[in-house]
C-alpha cells in the first residue's frame, strides 16, 4: 500500500527581490589621475566580487537589476584631460562600466547602469596631494539591487520559438512523490496578448495538464484520451489494480466510474469487462489472452482481492489558455502517478 499526496501542486509563487548588495573598489586599484581598470583591479572583479554579481544576477533570473556606480575623486585638482571636477570619477564610473558589459554580455537584457560621479573630501590645502585625507576620498561603490520591472521580453509572442513547434512530446515512467511532477519546462513567449488552442492526449493512463501564464492557468485535472482504445483492456486491468493499492491516488480524483464486483464470480469479470466495453465502444484487443483471463479469475471478484473496477474521465482533449500579456513565459507541468505514461500537447497560438 502506498500513501499518495492529493495534492499535484504547489503553486508558483513570485520569488523575493533580494535586498541591495555592494561592494568597494579602494583608490589604491586606479592609478592616480587615470581611469583605465587596472590589471589589479580586473583580477578583484572576476575573482572576488564578480562572482557575487553573477550569483545575484542568476538568483534573480525575471527581474531587472539596477548596477549603481558611485565614482568618488577627491578635491585634489587633477591634470588634464581631467581638470574639470567630476570627470575623473564620470571617466572612472564609464571604464568600469564598459568592463561589466565585456564580462556580462550573457545578461545584458537583464542589467541597467547608473554612474553617479561626485568629489568628495576635504578641500585642498596646496601641499601634500597625496595625503591619506585624500585618497580616502578617491573610491568607487558598486550597488547592485532588483527591481519590480521585469526583464523585458526580446521575443515576439506570436513568432517565439514555443508558437513555432507546434507540438510537445513526452514518455517516460511514473511520477515521482510528492507530486507526481512528470514532465515540467518553461518558455520563453514574450509579451502580449494571446490564446492557446492545447490539445492534451494522454493516452491509456490519466495524467493531468497544468498549465500557466502569468496568472492564468489551465488544469484538465486527471484524463484519458477520448477515442484511444488501443491495449485498453489491459489498461483497465493494470488501473483497477493501482486504484486497489493506491486509493487515495490523486490519478482517480476525477474517475467517473468504479463498478463494485464484489460479489461477482471470478469467471465472469472478464465477461462484465467486455460488455462494459462493447458499449463504449471500445476495442476487446488482449481480452483472450490465456494469461490475462488466469489473472482476472485469480485477482478480480468474488472473495478475491481486487473487488472494484475502474474506468476513468475521457477528456474530449481541447483546453484554451489565454496568456497573461504581462508575463512573457508559460510554464507546462504534466503530473503521472499511474505506471508508464505517455502524451503529446499541440497548439496553436493565436
Amino acid at each position: 500500500m502506498r500513501n499518495i499526496i492529493k495534492e499535484v501542486l504547489s503553486e508558483l509563487t513570485s520569488q523575493k527581490l533580494n535586498e541591495a548588495e555592494s561592494f568597494n573598489i579602494p583608490a589604491n586599484l586606479f592609478d592616480s589621475g587615470k581611469d583605465e581598470v587596472t590589471p589589479e583591479l580586473e583580477q578583484q572583479l572576476k575573482v572576488t566580487d564578480g562572482p557575487k554579481l553573477v550569483k545575484f544576477l542568476k538568483s534573480n533570473p525575471s527581474n531587472m537589476v539596477d548596477i549603481i556606480i558611485t565614482s568618488s575623486e577627491s578635491k585634489v585638482p587633477n591634470q588634464a584631460p581631467f581638470d574639470k571636477p567630476g570627470s575623473l570619477a564620470q571617466s572612472r564610473g564609464d571604464k568600469l562600466k564598459s568592463f561589466f558589459e565585456r564580462n556580462l554580455p550573457k545578461y545584458k537584457n537583464q542589467v541597467r547602469y547608473k554612474i553617479k560621479p561626485i568629489v568628495s573630501g576635504p578641500a585642498w590645502d596646496g601641499t601634500d596631494k597625496d595625503a591619506q585625507k585624500y585618497k580616502d576620498a578617491q573610491y568607487i561603490k558598486v550597488t547592485y539591487q532588483t527591481s519590480s520591472e521585469k526583464i523585458p521580453s526580446t521575443v515576439d509572442f506570436k513568432s517565439s520559438s514555443f508558437c513555432k513547434t507546434k507540438k510537445i512530446e513526452f514518455s517516460g515512467g511514473q511520477g515521482q512523490k510528492p507530486n507526481f511532477l512528470g514532465y515540467y519546462k518553461k518558455f520563453e513567449v514574450g509579451y502580449g496578448d494571446g490564446n492557446f488552442n492545447i490539445s492534451f492526449i494522454p493516452y491509456m493512463y490519466p495524467d493531468r495538464l497544468i498549465m500557466k501564464s502569468g496568472n492564468q492557468k489551465v488544469d484538465t485535472g486527471f484524463v484519458s484520451s477520448k477515442g484511444v482504445s488501443q491495449g485498453l483492456f489491459q489498461h483497465i486491468l493494470m488501473l483497477s489494480v493501482n486504484y486497489y493499492e493506491n486509493p487515495n491516488s490523486p490519478a482517480f480524483k476525477d474517475i467517473q466510474t468504479i463498478i463494485d464486483i464484489s460479489k461477482t464470480p471470478p469467471n465472469e469479470v472478464l465477461t462484465l469487462i467486455l460488455n462494459t466495453m462493447k458499449k463504449q465502444g471500445i476495442s476487446l484487443s488482449g481480452y483472450d489472452n490465456p494469461q490475462t483471463k488466469k489473472f482476472v479469475e485469480d485477482y478480480f471478484g468474488q472473495d478475491k482481492p481486487i473487488q472494484k473496477l475502474v474506468y476513468y474521465t475521457q477528456s474530449p482533449g481541447y483546453v484554451n489558455l489565454v496568456k497573461d500579456s504581462e508575463s512573457q513565459f508559460v510554464e507546462v507541468g504534466v503530473f503521472s502517478p499511474v505506471a508508464d505514461t505517455k502524451f503529446d500537447i499541440m497548439y496553436n497560438c493565436m
